[in-house]
């Protein structure tokens, strides 16, 4: 054999064992990456499965949160709504949903704002603070209807406020501003009126923004309530003859009264027993069917048989005007035989009223 075959032999035999050597390297690497890889798609599915179950157990927190909420607001615990969506506000700041109830909560709260000697604020500058700053973080991006409602609400914050005697506070401005933006705004209208109203305006100068209110669906039957509280705050006849005329507009719109309300209506119509001017002016600011109605209505609240005795001989006597004289004389005399034998001022009422008719 030559010597040049016989090195190429050998460059063959050696070429074959380092191909056999580099197919072995070859697999191992293959190996070795298969190996990385899947240690690599592990971690991947791991954290894609973590960050999933965590972001499922905040969506869940959240929901949770938006869910309890209303139930309490609904209750009227506001403090325990305003905190429990403090909580969601705290985990996701900039939720919509979140932001958006912070700002129901705190105008339905500023709606019905006590102060409770036992626990929690003293003075209604205290309790509001909080609840003006939100709206007026959430006025600087609202616009039309909800920038109205929440301007609407400042103003009744600064109203609070001044209850406090707290001076340079900007009620009307407030108000003008929530009216501007939305002219028949009911919650501007009707706490422009009462605000009026509580400062010893006349009812003729509250009256455009009581009756806007009214003529508003929304929430009515927190504008009837607003709208007699303001009406029952002074005592003078303008104001309680006022207030009788919109109970009865009221309860034809079938709105809801409390019963407080509905106590002192029929201590106005109580008047008239003892005050004929007072009485005369009553039938001049509605029908005698309104009366009567009214007075029905005034029954539900919760009284003594003394006065529903002087609420039913004061139905009577309206009856008696609207020409229903037979009506009118059995009740007369059924109050007079109901009545305790010492007297009362529906008895008296009652038996000057059979005097008439017979």
């Amino acid at each position: 054999m030559s010597v040049a075959r016989r090195l190429s032999q050998l460059v063959f035999e050696r070429w074959l064992k380092l191909s056999a050597l580099m197919k072995i390297v070859s697999a191992a690497t293959a190996i070795i990456g298969l190996i990385l890889s899947g240690t690599q798609l592990y971690t991947f599915v791991s954290d894609y499965f973590t960050h999933r179950a965590e972001h499922k157990r905040f969506d869940t927190a959240i929901e949770a949160i938006a869910t309890a909420t209303p139930g309490y607001l609904s209750r009227g615990a506001y403090k325990l709504a305003w905190d429990e969506n403090a909580k969601g506000l705290k985990l996701a700041p900039d939720d919509e949903n979140l932001q958006s109830q912070q700002v129901e909560i705190a105008m339905r709260w500023l709606e019905n704002a006590r102060l409770n000697s036992a626990v929690g604020p003293k003075t209604f500058s205290e309790l509001v603070q909080p609840l003006e700053e939100a709206l007026l973080v959430r006025a600087a991006s609202a616009h039309g209807t909800q920038l109205a409602n929440i301007r609407a609400h400042i103003g009744w914050a600064q109203f609070l406020r001044s209850r406090d005697g707290v001076g340079d506070v900007h009620i009307d401005e407030e108000f003008d501003e929530a009216l501007r933006v939305d002219p028949h705004n009911m919650y501007a209208n009707v706490m422009r009126g009462f605000w009026i109203l509580w400062r010893g305006g006349t009812v003729d100068a509250a009256r455009e923004n009581l009756d806007a209110a009214l003529s508003s669906n929304v929430d009515p039957n927190y504008a009837a309530r607003m709208v007699l509280a303001g009406l029952l705050n002074e005592q003078a006849d303008k104001y309680e003859l006022a207030a009788v005329e919109y109970a009865g507009r009221i309860r034809k719109l079938g709105r809801d009264v409390d019963r407080w309300t509905l106590d002192k209506i029929l201590a106005i119509y109580e008047q008239g027993l003892e005050n004929p001017d007072f009485l005369t002016q009553l039938t001049h600011i509605a029908t005698s069917d309104d009366h009567v109605a009214n007075l029905e209505w005034a029954l539900i609240a919760d009284i003594d048989e003394d006065r529903r005795r002087n609420g039913t001989v004061l139905q009577a006597y309206f009856l008696e005007l609207s020409g229903k004289k037979t009506e009118a004389l059995t009740i007369y005399q059924d109050v007079v035989g109901a009545s305790p034998p010492f007297g009362s001022r529906a008895k008296d009422f009652a038996q000057a009223g059979i005097t008439r008719l017979r």
